[in-house]
């Protein structure tokens, strides 16, 4: 997986932690498609690529690139890949968002994947050419890999025995070629500050302070050292030396691969490490500037991105709130660097969350009005970007306007008018500079599409515009006016990245960074004098240079350093180096390459060659059944209740090869009974709709003077459609046809029932169901958010033999969030049946009435309350099994009942005040413990009337929280 400046080799197996938790009664959010595409393919010597943009040029692009990559990797490797790689492009990330070879929700950051069952590679177009055909390359080194380590390997090895995550994702990042400028700072800023990683003796990557970057870029590390201590070859022969055996089998130890010990290994790598950035060892340490400024650990870290106030007194800052998880914006004291006041504090249903974008080159994510009132920032709901503007002081919301068909906006600008903004965003792969005002609220683009444009600062005066772009594989600097942006004048060229430009209070400089020292720092352009100077000389990188009003020889700065963006001030009055710039001129077009001829590649991997000619054959339509393909490894579930019963299920998955049409079995077990369902499912549309065969077993006690066993068997069929009205709501409507024999113990012991509630013959129910998921998960399970489902149905009786009968079932779930370890849990579920046959309903134990046995409260009618407070104990625990953890601490109340028609329930005494009557309640204390990442619970539990309690004893499950 190509992670933007999570990745996803492993996230196939982490489906099988998302069907554990779809068993134990997660409803599950929903995966909106609000749009259908109509694919199309092309076919090369190695790829067939699918498509549905109109651009052929950016196609023909993608696949000559894409062979490029393939020529060289197979070369290095000596491997070739036996069928035709799929490689499917979205047009935008939002349209890759909305894929369904990803399981879950693909993370903002996430810019392409492949995956190892059909070697399928997964990209979109929002990037620069160069930036995507990188990003193709890192993909196919994966889809390589998966060829050497899985040819012939059994879906378990895979597995159970896959490698570590810096051998798949180094070795993609290391074919590239070539570092990205700002991967490259981040493992800079690691050496220097003595925080490299190390291969412990099972290869797993050991740091400090890992990020998720980190198994990308310290593994690109490694294979530049493997190269540059064993030769390329040794890179070769480490993938198969790699390659898992069988499921039981030792794993070969790498280390004797290369003759070492993972001592002597760590110890040569470190030495590589720091020779290699030697040079930068005694450059600048951002902490010699000034005090840090803005907010501090804890509760924040990172200060992504910056702004002044045009009265010189705010600092208006985008950080992460650790505690609550999220991005928030704070203003600033620029007297001593304080926190004055969160503006967007706790969580919103106005939008998800306030997007950013992580690479510097792609300018800030938000900016202030030229009267110092408003702020006005991008923010995403579900699919779709916002431009949302507040009230600075207040932090009231004035207004918040879509920006339809648009991705990755960023460096809004207000003008002189303060009610028109631009910026920036990326359309059909074309990055150009928009306009929006804020009362009208429609965008539109103002560039064509000669340059790659992601930065801009409009002057004080509001006469000019600064923008860097990308023009082959740099950014450069653009100046332009406002009313002729089809004339802009290129200020600076070379080999370096300049990026994210400011102008001057009096305009008179352009203040941007520059790696041109391989670091980015700040430099300025003197637009008199035209003299390019250099204020700074760093260790890893300088960003965002913002003069503070009033303070001509002062920027603010945005610093990496030790692994975060840090505020600091900057004096700028002297400077280190000065050149004269070159003549201006106007730049290049991209339009006016040749995008169908060659490219010189000169290869670490092997000779200087140009890609070859390559013919391009147009398929026509994608047909959908024309292969299926096995998703994923049998995902397999185990449970185990507090009555000492094993419940077990397994799942596979084969859908069509852009995963829309799903075939699904599901198998499962309880009390010995075996039971099956069969589903097809289309997701091709936002009105989604299925069919399923099942044949079903329900086990549960029907409680007289004593317990009963009691089955229920059903055999049938499911037809319905599904309609999410966003990612948080659906609606689901249904119809049935099954043939049900329900029957107990006491018929074989030849006693009567006391209420006549089984029923044997045919049901065709109707279904209708609303359910909402707001919930947010830990690793540990919820943490914050809420669920509910409502269902009604409704049984059709056409005949004698059908079952006539009415119920209406729901579940309430809040999670209140107290820290990132800590939540009060609530839950309140209720049912009712009625109708000449009405339905039986169970419940207790495990995690509903804790001081009942399992599935022992029988009833028509009834319901349960519970209460949680769950909280951390240890974090990992060693033992002799391996490592438990989490381990969780519980306090827990459980109140509930259930009655039959014609019964007299009472939930209390009449007469006894608060005295449970016929409801059973219960309140204790029980650990958390995960076991190869499944929960295990161990409880002691008081059963209670609100007057007394006794210990009714200790409880152990297996499964997940609600």
């Amino acid at each position: 997986m190509k992670k933007g400046k999570t990745a996803v080799f492993l996230v196939w197996f982490v489906a099988f932690a998302l069907g554990l938790c779809a068993q134990y009664g997660y409803y599950g959010k929903n995966k909106v498609r609000l749009s259908q595409f109509n694919w199309q393919y092309v076919e090369s010597e190695n790829f067939r690529v699918y498509y549905y943009t109109e651009r052929l040029d950016l196609i023909r692009f993608i696949t000559r690139s894409a062979e490029g990559a393939y020529s060289r990797i197979s070369k290095f490797l000596n491997v070739q890949v036996e069928d035709k790689i799929p490689l499917i492009f979205y047009r935008s990330h939002i349209d890759f968002e909305q894929t369904n070879l990803f399981p879950g929700f693909l993370p903002i950051g996430v810019q392409a994947f492949a995956e190892p069952v059909a070697q399928r590679v997964v990209c979109h177009g929002d990037m620069a050419p160069e930036e995507l055909a990188r990003t193709i390359t890192h993909e196919l080194g994966h889809i390589f890999e998966f060829q050497i380590l899985f040819k012939g390997v059994t879906h378990s090895s895979r597995a159970l025995r896959a490698p570590p995550l810096w051998i798949m994702e180094g070795f993609s990042e290391y074919v590239t070629e070539n570092w990205n400028s700002f991967s490259l700072m981040t493992v800079r800023d690691s050496v220097l500050n003595d925080n490299i990683a190390e291969l412990e003796k099972d290869w797993n990557l050991k740091s400090a302070s890992a990020t998720g970057r980190t198994p990308y870029d310290m593994g690109h590390l490694i294979y530049e050292f493997i190269e540059h201590r064993y030769g390329k070859r040794a890179i070769r022969n480490l993938l198969e030396s790699i390659r898992p055996g069988s499921l039981l089998g030792k794993r070969r130890d790498p280390f004797k691969f290369f003759g070492t010990s993972s001592k002597e290994f760590n110890f040569e790598f470190k030495k590589f490490a720091r020779d290699r950035f030697r040079d930068f060892m005694n450059r600048e340490n951002p902490e010699d500037y000034s005090f840090p400024i803005g907010p501090e650990y804890p509760p924040y870290a990172y200060a992504f991105s910056h702004r002044i106030s045009p009265t010189g007194e705010l600092l208006a800052v985008l950080t992460a709130h650790m505690k609550r998880r999220k991005l928030e914006m704070v203003l600033v004291s620029m007297k001593d660097g304080k926190v004055i006041k969160n503006i967007t504090p706790g969580f919103t249903s106005r939008y998800d969350f306030i997007e950013y974008q992580f690479d510097p080159a792609d300018g800030p994510s938000f900016t202030w009005d030229r009267r110092g009132e408003k702020l006005a920032f991008f923010a995403r709901k579900e699919f779709k970007n916002y431009l949302v503007v507040m009230d600075a002081a207040s932090g009231d919301l004035i207004s918040q306007l879509p920006l339809p068909e648009i991705d990755a906006p960023s460096s809004p600008t207000f003008l002189p008018d303060n009610r028109t903004i631009w910026f920036t965003a990326v359309k059909d792969s074309i990055a150009r500079i928009y306009e929006i005002n804020i009362e009208k609220g429609v965008p539109r683009p103002l560039s064509d599409n000669s340059l790659f444009i992601r930065a801009l600062d409009i002057s004080k005066d509001g006469k000019e515009v600064v923008f860097s772009a990308r023009s082959g594989q740099h950014f450069h600097i653009y100046t332009a006016k406002l009313n002729n942006l089809s004339a802009p004048v290129q200020l600076t060229r070379g080999k370096s990245n300049d990026i994210s430009p400011f102008f001057s209070e009096d305009g008179r400089f352009i203040y941007f960074s520059s790696d041109d020292r391989e670091a980015f720092n700040i430099c300025g352009i003197d637009r008199v004098t035209r003299i390019r100077h250099r204020y700074s000389d760093v260790r890893t990188g300088n960003f965002f240079p913002i003069q503070i009003p009033g303070s001509p020889a002062e920027v603010v700065i945005s610093s990496f350093h030790k692994g975060l963006f840090t505020l600091y001030r900057k004096n700028i009055a002297v400077s280190l180096e000065q050149e004269p710039l070159p003549d201006p001129s106007p730049p290049a077009s991209q339009g006016d390459e040749d995008t169908d001829r060659g490219t010189i590649y000169t290869s670490r991997l092997g000779p200087a060659f140009r890609t070859p000619e390559i013919e391009i054959e147009e398929k026509g339509d994608y047909k959908p059944f024309k292969e299926l393909y096995i998703d994923s490894l049998p995902n397999i579930g185990v449970g185990y209740s507090t009555d000492g019963n094993f419940l077990g299920y397994t799942y596979l998955q084969a859908s069509d090869l852009m995963g829309d049409h799903n075939l699904s079995l599901f198998l499962a077990t309880q009390y010995g009974y075996r039971s099956f369902r069969m589903s097809y499912m289309n997701l091709t549309h936002r009105l989604q709709y299925y069919a399923s065969l099942f044949s079903w077993n329900d086990g549960y006690y029907y409680y007289t003077t004593r317990s009963y066993f009691s089955l229920r068997k059903r055999f049938g069929l499911d037809l319905g459609i599904l309609y999410p009205f966003s990612r948080s709501t659906r609606l689901t409507a249904g119809a049935s046809f099954y043939r049900q024999e329900e029957d107990s113990d006491l018929i074989y012991l030849q006693r009567k029932l006391p209420y006549g509630q089984y029923f044997s013959g045919y049901a065709m129910p109707l279904t209708l169901s609303l359910t909402g998921e707001t919930t947010r998960f830990a690793a540990f399970g919820p943490l914050m958010g809420h669920t509910f489902d409502i269902t009604f149905q409704k049984f059709l009786n056409i005949g004698d033999s059908f079952q006539d009968a009415y119920t209406l079932t729901a579940d309430f779930r809040k999670y209140l969030h107290l820290d990132t370890q800590t939540l009060l849990a609530f839950r309140l579920r209720g049912f009712t049946s009625g109708g000449e046959n009405p339905m039986l309903f169970w419940m207790g134990g495990d995690n509903t009435i804790r001081s009942s046995e399992y599935a022992r409260i029988t009833g028509n009618h009834g319901f349960h309350f519970n209460a949680e407070f769950r909280f951390s104990l240890i974090h990992l625990a060693a033992t002799p099994l391996g490592l438990i953890g989490p381990v969780r601490g519980v306090f827990f109340f459980d109140l509930g009942g259930a009655w039959y028609n014609d019964q007299d329930f009472r939930l209390f005494k009449p007469d006894g005040g608060l005295q449970l009557q016929d409801g059973i309640s219960s309140y204790g204390f029980g650990i958390q413990a995960f076991l190869f990442g499944v929960p295990m619970h161990f409880e002691w539990v008081r059963r209670w009337d609100f007057r007394e309690s006794y210990y009714y004893g200790f409880n152990f499950w297996i499964g997940f929280d609600f």
